[in-house]
């Protein structure tokens, strides 16, 4: 197992720190391996950290974080509602830790097996937190199981490897810092002023020195982040995506439903049942430069198989666009619609007046290649066709 994917701090919450011996072997066995440790006692204490968990590369969480009540007289316990009362703090403490990073949480806990399958992870996913496809976050397993040999990291490798989205998740990180601080080194050496130099260039030429920041140093950290060694066999799942999953997945990396703010080319708009595609160049939507106008090119709505019946669609190629159109699939909730947006229609409107008809933003690379086409299809040059007797030459065979 390959634990630099575990690489980072381990955010260790048991109010049995120092004092249960489970949780002690558990930290020194993590520090020799060389992680660092931050090590809280109490829920209440890990609340008023949560902003700081962003960088956590793991966390571990006892579930029965409380003190113990001795029974009553009587022989009941009273154990039980404060049991009920901390689980469900545990379980909106992980909610809430969900808002702030996505990192893998270990429930390490004196439980039994038994009572880990019938207890924890049915409330866990009750409350919509684990889930039989495999789509977890959370791990769940019994302290002690955990201190035989090297058992605790091979548990954690394992699960991380037969886990996709946190094996992407852990090696896409390591390797995302890497080029982070690559970039940041040698912007420091460079000039401790790189900052102020970047900001004015911005800021004379007119543009937004923040966007202008944020997405230089986007463009540098994402040129040299590379995951050389992401194995094909680790990302593969044990049941075949269905239909939604597929959809979700695809939609969510084409379009932004969500934070949609000022002007930007990708914008979608529905007014009367048509739809507006905003193409106008960033550089011309900036703020300080842009008179408020975008250029937009109107789309219908129609069915895949409309278009399968207008022969605008084969097996072999996929789906068919005539030179002055672009199709966009929704991906919605109904699958089959597309938006069939034409180049000859464009209109310039101001987005003061239409912004609250704005539904989503289209993301590149998919508005860059439709501006790209539109660009190419209004810019094209026509010549004649060639005399009939030309080609009729051509196409004649060869004796």
């Amino acid at each position: 197992m390959d634990i630099s994917l575990c690489e980072g701090i381990a955010t260790i919450i048991d109010n049995g720190i120092g004092v249960e011996e489970d949780i002690n072997k558990i930290i020194i066995k993590i520090k020799e391996k060389g992680f660092p440790t931050c090590e809280i006692e109490s829920l209440d204490l890990a609340e008023s950290f949560l902003s700081n968990f962003t960088m956590s590369s793991f966390i571990i969480l006892d579930w029965n974080i409380f003190e113990p009540i001795e029974a009553t007289e009587e022989g009941v316990s009273p154990g039980a509602e404060i049991r009920e009362e901390i689980h469900q703090k545990i379980i909106e403490f992980i909610k809430r830790l969900k808002d702030i990073c996505f990192a893998p949480v270990f429930i390490f806990t004196q439980e039994s097996t038994r009572d880990i399958n019938d207890q924890i992870i049915p409330k866990l996913k009750e409350e919509g937190l684990y889930f039989e496809n495999g789509r977890n976050f959370i791990y769940v397993r019994n302290k002690k199981e955990l201190l035989e040999g090297d058992k605790l990291f091979e548990d954690i490798g394992a699960w991380i490897e037969s886990n996709p989205p946190i094996y992407v998740l852990k090696l896409w990180q390591r390797e995302m810092l890497k080029a982070k601080n690559t970039v940041f080194w040698d912007l420091y050496n460079r000039s401790k002023g790189w900052p102020w130099i970047l900001w004015c260039s911005f800021k004379d030429e007119g543009e937004d020195p923040v966007s202008g920041i944020n997405e230089t140093l986007f463009r540098l950290v994402s040129s040299i982040t590379v995951m050389p060694e992401l194995e094909v066999e680790k990302l593969k799942i044990a049941i075949d995506p269905d239909l939604q999953e597929l959809r979700d997945v695809l939609r969510r990396t084409m379009f932004l439903d969500k934070g949609l703010y000022g002007i930007k080319p990708g914008d979608i708009f529905e007014i009367d049942s048509t739809y507006y595609l905003n193409i106008r160049p960033e550089c011309d939507t900036i703020e300080g430069r842009c008179d408020g106008n975008v250029y937009l090119i109107k789309g219908s709505k129609k069915s895949g198989n409309d278009l399968k019946k207008e022969d605008r669609y084969s097996s072999k190629i996929g789906f068919k666009e005539h030179i002055y159109e672009a199709f966009l699939f929704l991906l919605a909730d109904n699958v089959n619609d597309v938006i069939v947006f034409n180049f000859k229609d464009l209109e310039v409107k101001k987005f003061d007046e239409i912004e609250g008809y704005r539904k989503w933003r289209l993301l590149p690379p998919h508005i860059t290649k439709i501006q790209q086409r539109f660009s190419s299809c209004i810019g094209r040059i026509g010549i004649p066709r060639l005399p009939k007797q030309l080609e009729t030459e051509i196409l004649r065979k060869n004796t």
